[in-house]
């Protein structure tokens, strides 16, 4: 959960990768803001279609702005690699 990311920590090697990891978004944010808008939780959507449930229009709206956001972010990453 993403709650456990917040949680502090006392061992030296998580501590640096967590640094590291900081480091890397810091200079990520530096060149330009990923495409982020549009993510959303579809968790309970795939949940519900585990089941053979049926999700509704909205749901799946919802699924296909995340899966075009992700398409976005990648793009973003692949042309930021691409360029340095």
């Amino acid at each position: 959960m993403i709650q456990d990311a917040f949680k502090p920590v006392d061992d030296f090697d998580t501590v640096k990768e967590n640094l590291s990891l900081t480091t890397e978004a810091v200079k990520i944010f530096a060149v330009s803001a990923p495409p982020l808008c549009g993510f959303c939780d579809v968790s309970e959507t795939f949940n519900k279609i585990k089941i053979n449930s049926v999700a509704d229009s909205e749901e799946l709206l919802d699924v296909i702005s995340m899966m075009y956001t992700m398409r976005q972010v990648k793009i973003f990453f692949r042309e930021t690699h691409d360029g340095n």
